[in-house]
């Protein structure tokens, strides 16, 4: 057998809940670049890491955003907007829950926030009010829209779209709204997929346009579309560009991420994601209820970032390559999910706000660490047998990559039964030529697990075994 090029790009391959057994990425991601037939570049890349920016308040982070109206990004946190880092006058109602961003540009230029029920404006001097036309309804779902200067909410005990006046969310009208009755459900979020206003509810989804009606609402029903699912939480949508991405579920069952991309909808999910999903689901606490999701596009990848708070998962899907992975979070003692909870670019910078601690980082490639904090890079191979179950012996393991300029170690073990005990760790380091082990002994199953940590790049092709094959013998095992 000799030597044998295995690849580290795979799809994960979870036979239940955990992803400690079987393929599986942690803080990389799995890249593939089309070449020439049946030979696409594959590799396993570090996901991008983040400095310090601004400092708003150590507390909650609920929503960022940046506004080119005025260059400047504006981040909720706990009961305060903050613009750039610095407080606006103004106190919100609460301090904890996801808060929902819009803006309107005709008229007077505003930023318009959906707090629970309330909605405030941030002006472009810096004026933060509190709506209060009584015609603004309470009992709220996610999400917050602007489709032609209308900025529209929906209540989800009744399934109403509500719409303030064109241009002005200082004026609602108690007329101005249509019901979503395509199923006797609830409504769960509302958001903008091209031009169109989409109303979530629990087991459908249907689609609003701007009619121009003389009275009512201006909305009107797209005939002949609607989808016979829902939203299994509204803070899971996410609006792109052309997409809109949210974790869906049926009457028949089951939870799964699907993707509306220009009029074509698929599901995005796995099975073994969506077996993970399940584990949030019924696992206890507030179950799928605590999940939130947002949108990150870096390093020419698009990422959907779904949070599974109960379980302390954070699964990342690439949007372009179809395939998933699993960020974390750091503080020099605990690691748990990943707890940047909302992204924004400005003047091409990328911006990570925090869920935890209220702080704005600077997100960017060629960030190595979060916040001088390890990143905690993991990747675990399926079990390699090469077709056989007959004995090998590994006389040589190569790692194959990119060589780095300064020390950039990866600690190897191994498991030959089934990811239940692992052999004691070597270490290879990226900054040598041709980094490598030797002398792995006997197996005949076999799964690797790489972990690294250093202040460095990392992307990573795949492993290159130097392997003898050997005969079965009486009693072998």
């Amino acid at each position: 057998m000799d030597s044998v090029r295995v690849p580290l790009f795979a799809l994960p391959q979870q036979r239940q809940f955990s992803t400690t057994e079987d393929q599986w990425f942690k803080n990389c991601y799995p890249e593939v670049i089309a070449g020439p037939a049946d030979t696409p570049f594959t590799s396993v890349i570090k996901r991008p890491g983040f400095s310090d920016s601004l400092t708003t308040a150590t507390a909650a982070g609920r929503a960022l955003y940046g506004w080119t109206q005025n260059g400047s990004i504006y981040a909720a946190v706990g009961n305060k907007i903050f613009k750039d880092g610095s407080a606006l006058s103004g106190t919100l109602d609460d301090t904890t829950g996801r808060v929902d961003v819009t803006e309107v540009r005709g008229g007077t230029p505003r930023l318009v926030f959906r707090v629970a029920d309330k909605i405030w404006t941030v002006a472009a001097d810096n004026t933060m009010t509190k709506m209060t036309d009584a015609d603004i309804p309470t009992g709220l779902v996610s999400g917050i829209v602007n489709i032609d200067g209308f900025i529209c909410v929906m209540k989800g005990s009744t399934n109403q779209i509500f719409h303030a006046d064109v241009n002005d969310p200082t004026s609602w009208n108690a007329n101005s709204v249509l019901t979503s009755s395509l199923e006797p459900d609830l409504g769960v979020g509302i958001a903008k997929h091209l031009n169109f206003v989409v109303a979530f509810n629990e087991w459908s989804t249907e689609f609003f346009f701007n009619a121009g009606n003389a009275s009512g609402s201006t909305l009107s029903p797209v005939e002949g579309i609607a989808i016979r699912y829902g939203c299994a939480n509204g803070d899971t949508i996410f609006s792109g560009e052309n997409t809109v991405i949210w974790l869906a579920q049926g009457r028949s069952g089951g939870k799964s991420v699907m993707m509306l991309e220009g009029n074509d909808l698929k599901t995005i999910s796995t099975k073994p994601v969506e077996r993970l999903i399940d584990e949030e689901a019924n696992g206890g606490g507030n179950g799928i209820a605590d999940a939130y999701a947002y949108g990150m596009r870096i390093a020419g990848h698009q990422f959907y970032i779904l949070t599974l708070k109960n379980t302390a998962k954070t699964l990342v899907c690439d949007i372009r390559d179809g395939t998933w992975h699993e960020w974390t979070s750091f503080d020099g003692t605990t690691e748990t999910y990943f707890t940047g909870m909302d992204f924004c670019e400005d003047a091409d910078k990328k911006f990570l706000l925090d869920e935890d601690n209220g702080k704005i980082y600077n997100m960017d490639i060629d960030i190595h660490q979060d916040s001088t904090n390890d990143i905690k890079v993991e990747m675990l191979t399926s079990r390699i047998d090469f077709q056989s179950t007959k004995p090998k012996f590994l006389y040589r393991l190569g790692v194959i990559g990119d060589i780095q300029s300064a020390s950039s170690p990866i600690t190897i073990d191994w498991s030959d039964d089934d990811y239940n005990n692992y052999a004691a760790s070597r270490t290879v380091d990226m900054n040598n030529t041709f980094p490598r082990l030797v002398a792995l002994g006997r197996f005949h199953r076999r799964a690797f697990r790489l972990a690294h940590t250093a202040n460095t790049p990392l992307r990573l092709e795949g492993l290159e075994m130097g392997v003898e094959q050997g005969r079965y013998a009486e009693g072998d095992n």
